[in-house]
This record gives C-alpha cells, structure tokens and sequence, in this order.
C-alpha cells in the first residue's frame, strides 16, 4: 500500500471519529466509510497465514466440485455380504461408505446399516452383515487432508438367499428361515446336523436324511427332483413345514417303526400322499385292512390292493402273517408326497361318536393343540395293542383337555401318553357333533421321545390313581383341577371310560356314566369330593395307590381314599391301601376326600383286616386281607355245623365238600389276632 493511500485512509477514520472537527457531508462520510472498509482488507491481506488459508480453500472447493469417485455394481453378491467398488480419485487419502436399506435422497431418514464408514485408500470393500433376499444401496465419498468430495452415483444391490450343499460344505452361509437350500450332495443329519431352510429342495444326485432324534424344519416348499429314497425321514425324527399354502412335489420315504407280533393290530395313519394299503404291509393278508364305521360302531374291512391310506383317515392293519408269536420290530415305510398345511377330514355323529383318524403330517403332533383347534372332539383315545384277544374297549390310552392315562386291563402295563401323537399314529376320536376335524401346521412340533401310539402342565393340580390285582389286573384314572373345567360333565375334560372287561377304576359324575378322566374346577378347594366307582372281574386282593402327582399334590397335599364298605380311611399320599373284593360293579365303593373333616372323624381310621366269602369252582372260597385265618365254622340257617377247621395258618382256604347248593349258609372266620367275623353267601 502506498504511503498516499495510507494517508488518506488515516484521514478518514479521525473525520469519522470525530465529525465535530471536520465538517463533512452525508455523501462524503458513506465514501469514507467504503475507504475504511477497503484499507482493513488490504491490512489483512498482508498476512501470510490468510493468503495460505485462502490458497488451501480454493483447492478443497475445487477438488469437491470436480472430482467424486464413480461407483461401479457390485461383486460377489452372497446371502448376507456384497462386494462394493468404485474408481479410484487422484489425491484421495481415504474413502467414507454410506449403505442403506432404502434409497438416498427419498422423504425420510434413510435406513443405514453404515453411514460414513471409514474404508481405506481401496476401491473395494466387501460390506457384512447383511440380511438375505433383501435390497440395499450404497455411495462412496473420497476424501483427502483438506476434506470430502460429493457423494458418488448410488449403486443398488439385492441380496440372494440360496445356499447349495455339494457333499462337503455349503456354497454360502448354512440355510436359515430366510435362505433357499439345495442338496447336491449327500447330507446326513447324524453328520451333518439339522437345519431350518426356507426351502428345501434335493436335486439329482442329491440325498437327504434325517435321522431318529433329529428334527428338520422347511417354511415354504419341499421338492425331491431325485428318487423316492433320496429324500428319508427315519422313525422318530421329525420333517416340519410351517407356510400353509405351499404344494409339495416328489415322493420321499417316511419310516415308522412298531413292535408287533403276530395278529396284533395297529392303528395307522400316513404322513404322505399316494401310499397303497397292500404296498404298506404286504405280508398281511388282505382281509385284516379295516376302517371304523361310526355309525355302525364297528369295523369295517377295506380292499388294500385298491385303495390307498386316505388323508387324515386312521385304518387297523393286522401284523403281517409271517410275524412270529414274540414281539419284533416292523418297519412301516410310507411312501408319496409330503402332506402339509391346512387339512380335514368329516367326523360324524350317527352313532356313538367313535371316529378313527390319525395324525396327516411327517411330524409329531400336539394332542392339546388338536383339541384345542377342535370343540367337537371330546376325547381321543390311542389303541395300545398291548394285550390280544381283550375286549373292545381294552388296550385304550385316553387323552382329553385334563390330561392322560393309560390303558386299562392290560398286562404288561402300557405307558401314560405323553400328549403328542406321533409320525403315522391312527386314533379314535370321541365327537359330541359332526363336522370336520382340521389339522394344522401350527399343531406339528419337534418331539423325539419315540412313544408310538406326556405334555406336562406344571400349572395343574392332578393325581393318577391305579387299581391292581393280585393276577395282574390293572386300571388308571386321573383326577385333574384345571382352567377351564366345572365339577359337572365338560366337553373335552371329562373322558368316559370305554367298555371292557376286567379290573377297572373310574369316577362317578352324573350317576351313570363312568370316567377315566375327570377334570374338576380351578382351582383346587380341599373340601372337595370324588366319588370312584371299582369294578372286579374276579373276587381277590386289590391295591388301590396313587401313580404320581403334579401341582399342590405334590406339595404334600393329603389324599384321604375312604372305603365305603369297610369304613377304612387311608392316605394315599404316604401309602397304598390293599383290600379284598368280591367280583362285580361297585359304583359307590370308594370316595376321594382331602380334609379328615369332611370324613366324619377326627383322626385317621383304618380297618386292619376283612373277610371275603365267596363261590369259585363249586367251592366255598374265604380270604382275610391281612391276618392269618386260625378258625373256621360254616353253618346253614338251621345252625347245624357243616365244616369246621383250626388247623388254617395262611389268609385264604378253599373249603372242601360243602353240599349245599342253593343254600344260605354262615361262614365265622376267627383270625390270628382274635377278631371274628361271620359273612353270609348263597352258596
């Protein structure tokens, strides 16, 4: 600046500050105003720091405006990773990476899975993370010491969801819920492990097993374009679909395994589509194939080698005809199309109600999801096959809204059913109206305990009762306090118990009918009753004991068993009560209680002996429940003496050469202990 300028620029700023020595007009005091303006940036200019300042904004404007990297398409496009590229920028010292699930610029924060990513001096970076079949975008921006250029073009990326097993390993990450599966392989669920798949499909030269114990899961379809073997589901694993709507193709082979024996019967249902019934068991002959007619309340035969198993529907086979006497494995092979999704099938009520269908899926299924999908079935009783030649309502386990129990009269004694119905299981289903039982994905689940014909619920107060002879009779009934239930008769709580022979224990709620299952109101009042009923088919000794307990049984909750012929109190919550019996129905027998009160008495009581007369074989039979027989007189009703002995010493006596059929006669029986009891019998 030269030395006038400065002058005038000093001259300025003083008329300024003070106008009262120089006189000056409006105009002038504008154009000195502009003077000073113009000297301060002068002055500044003279800086070196501002003129390198300067220098250094220019260039970060320039390079900003001019040079932004290009965004190229990605690579290596994979289920949850993609390749992002883009040229490189001369100068660049680093790039920033922006991706988003929606678009750039568009109303609305954009959805970043990574915003202003630092990535190195590279024009490739491979992003991770990421979700399968899924759209992404992505930009980059270059930056350098001085700052960042603009943001790139906006490159667009869909992520695949497909994953292929070639026999070692799979082509990208292991199938998900969200990721396609392709078996080109040979896949082994006992190797290789289980897996949940979008899809699930098993291409030529390609093979698939699920092993016993393992599950396999598919949300939409399943397509076997190999052979029926390639594709197996052994006994006691699981295939699971969860999509309703998706049509299956290609055959694939199901396994059920079941112990038999010669002319045992089983009730079976198929998991696929397409099984022939003679193709199934060919070595069971042709006239032991029936359905059950409900109507008629009995079965049915059905022509196997023209008919195949139908959807839903339950069939009795017979065990085929070369099966030796001891029981042996068969190997049920089902094979067709998977069934899945939404299926039915009509029950009716033209008789009593008794409709045999079975369980349509590859896939264990959930007796209470079942009842609770269908009002109309009261019960659902499971055919144990445990005892041939038994009546017709022997061999049945029932499971109904309260829980379970096994089947009656059957030696060796049959399992309580667990709550699931399993892989190819028939059953009956007791219906209160017709209509259609409906099936559902949402029933099927991944259960692998192998019981082939229990669901707890901890949140309920239960006991099982059993009734056993001293021959080998034997009976369950269960007692249940649930939601839902009334201590009247319930749909789907309340379970009748099936007409058979032998020993049998049930509970009396309407007066007539007997119950193997009663579910009572909850919760649980301890003033409660419950009135059993006991049927004998022979006179003898019988136990009376509690199986097991759930809920405040099992919390030291007194179970009080009062015997109404004897007057007997017993806690069966610290131990089984033994009795004798005539044989006969004796509704009115027992009672349950839980409060000494509600007995009449204050303390426990207990008959510590009784005495049973009886005819057998033409015979006068006696028995003492516990004590010793010492001495006994039989007389008619002249009171002359027709038997007497003192040389007994064991608690029963078959009395020999009493002739006096049709007769009333009087039997005293002194025991060890001193106590006398005198019974009537017509002999």
């Amino acid at each position: 600046m030269h030395k006038a300028q400065a002058d005038a620029i000093t001259r300025a700023i003083l008329m300024l500050l003070n106008p009262g020595l120089y006189k000056i007009k409006s105009a002038m005091k504008i154009k000195l105003l502009q003077m000073c303006a113009f000297g301060a940036m002068a002055f500044l200019c003279l800086s070196p720091a501002s003129v390198e300042a300067k220098k250094r904004s220019d260039l970060s404007f320039a390079f900003a405006a001019s040079q932004a990297p290009v965004a190229a398409n990605a690579t290596n496009i994979m289920n949850t990773t993609f390749g992002a590229q883009w040229a490189g920028v001369s100068g660049a010292t680093s790039y920033r990476l922006d991706v988003s699930r929606t678009p750039f610029g568009q109303p609305g924060d954009a959805e970043y899975v990574y915003q202003n990513l630092f990535v190195e001096n590279v024009t490739y970076y491979t992003v991770t993370g990421l979700n399968p079949a899924t759209p992404y975008y992505y930009r980059v921006r270059a930056i350098d010491a001085d700052g960042a250029s603009p943001n790139s073009n906006t490159i667009s990326v869909f992520t695949t969801d497909v994953t292929t097993w070639d026999g070692i390993g799979w082509s990208d990450t292991p199938p998900t819920a969200s990721i396609n599966a392709f078996i080109s392989g040979a896949y082994d669920t006992a190797n290789n492990g289980s897996f949940t798949s979008k899809s699930l499909t098993v291409n030529t030269g390609g093979s698939l097993v699920a092993r016993a114990g393992t599950n396999m899961t598919v949300v939409n379809t399943i397509v076997n374009e190999a052979g029926v073997a390639s594709l197996t589901i052994e006994s006691n694993a699981n295939l699971l679909q969860i999509a309703n709507n998706n049509l299956n193709s290609g055959d694939i082979t199901v396994n059920r395994n079941a112990s038999m024996r010669r002319l045992d019967y089983v009730y079976w249902s198929a998991p696929v589509t397409g099984q022939n019934l003679q193709d199934f068991s060919q070595q069971t002959l042709s006239n032991r194939f029936y359905t059950i007619s409900e109507p008629a309340n009995g079965f049915t035969v059905v022509n196997p080698s023209t008919n195949d198993f139908t959807l839903c529907k339950g069939f009795v086979i017979r065990a085929p005809d070369d099966f030796p006497t001891a029981p042996q494995e068969f190997n049920g092979i089902f094979t067709g199309v998977p069934n899945n999704g939404d299926l039915m099938i009509p029950v009716t009520l033209d008789g009593q109600g008794y409709n045999l269908i079975g369980n349509p899926y590859p896939s264990t299924l959930s007796a209470s999801s079942l009842l609770n999908a269908n009002p109309e079935i009261s019960t659902i009783y499971l055919w144990t096959h445990t005892v041939q030649g038994s009546t017709p309502g022997a061999n049945y386990a029932t499971i109904n809204a309260t829980g379970e129990t096994s089947a009656s009269s059957t030696t060796p004694e049959s399992e309580t059913p667990n709550g699931i119905i399993q892989v190819g299981q028939g059953f009956v289903a007791k219906v209160n109206a017709p209509g259609n039982a409906i099936f559902k994905n949402t029933m099927r689940i991944a259960n692998n305990q192998d019981q082939f014909f229990r669901t707890s619920a901890a949140d309920r107060d239960r006991l099982w009762l059993n009734v056993t002879s001293q021959g080998g009779g034997y009976s369950q009934m269960l007692i249940g306090y649930v939601e839902g239930a009334t201590d009247m008769v319930d749909n789907q709580f309340d379970a009748p118990q099936l007409d058979s022979e032998g020993t049998r224990l049930y509970s009396i709620i309407d007066g007539e009918t007997p119950y193997v299952i009663q579910g009572k109101s909850s919760p649980f009042n301890n003033s409660d009753t419950v009135k059993l009923g006991f049927v004998a088919n022979q006179a003898g000794n019988y136990t009376l004991a509690l199986d097991h307990m759930e809920g405040i049984f099992s919390e030291g909750q007194a179970v009080f068993l009062k015997d109404n012929e004897t007057g007997s109190v017993t806690n069966l919550a610290t131990g089984a009560y033994q009795f004798i019996s005539a044989a006969g129905n004796f509704a009115d027998r027992f009672s349950i209680q839980y409060l000494m009160a509600t007995l009449g008495t204050g303390t426990p009581q207990a008959v510590t002996n009784d005495i049973l007369v009886f005819k057998k074989n033409n015979r006068l039979q006696i028995m003492s429940s516990a004590a010793v027989i010492s001495e006994v007189s039989v007389y008619d009703t002249s009171g002359r003496l027709l038997y007497y002995t003192n040389q007994e010493d064991s608690t029963s006596l078959n009395v020999p050469d009493v002739r006096a059929a049709g007769s009333l006669l009087l039997v005293r029986v002194t025991t060890a202990d001193g106590s006398i009891s005198t019974r009537k019998v017509i002999f």
